[in-house]
């Protein structure tokens, strides 16, 4: 029973968390603006780029939306389901961003992640990771999983450059 009353949430506990949360927010906006305008080399730093945008954007959202819990901040709409969406979306943004562009992979598997993050979106799922699953290359390979996608190119283009 102890442990329970060691991880119970209260106001102060809340309130100490929503400040460490805003720390990690302001340092994560300074190196975006920072970094703002570079150009990148490789096209998985590319997409780096974008999906910490997406995610720094995502993580704004939930700040402006979860309570705040001051006094003199008035009555607030607390909206759970929201903020689940929120929350959620900032852990797949997460791990888009881990597994396109901050996973330390040989050459050939970032090429296959890329090709995997492209075709996810213009193609069905379970079809993609069917297709991905049975070249060669991917055998010894960790299974790609959904992702959003650059719709630039056609799934037909993508196909024939995965064959």
């Amino acid at each position: 029973m102890s442990t329970m009353n060691s991880i119970q949430m209260n106001p102060q506990r809340y309130i100490a968390i929503l400040s460490e949360y805003d720390a990690i927010l302001a340092h994560a906006r300074a190196m975006s603006d920072r970094l703002a305008g570079r150009c990148v080399s490789e096209k998985h730093l590319s997409y780096a780029e974008t999906i910490f945008t997406k995610l720094l954007c995502h993580a704004c959202s939930l700040q402006k939306l979860g309570p705040m819990l001051q006094p003199t901040s008035g009555p607030e709409l607390w909206d759970i389901g929201a903020a689940c969406v929120l929350a959620r979306t900032l852990i797949e943004a997460f791990d888009a961003l881990t597994y396109v562009s901050l996973h330390p992979v040989p050459p050939v598997e970032r090429e296959l992640r890329i090709l995997a993050w492209e075709l996810h979106d213009l193609t069905d799922h379970s079809t993609a990771r069917r297709m991905l699953r049975s070249m060669p290359v991917t055998r010894h390979l960790s299974a790609a999983g959904p992702f959003p996608t650059d719709s630039a190119r056609s799934a037909s283009a993508l196909r024939h450059s995965a064959i």
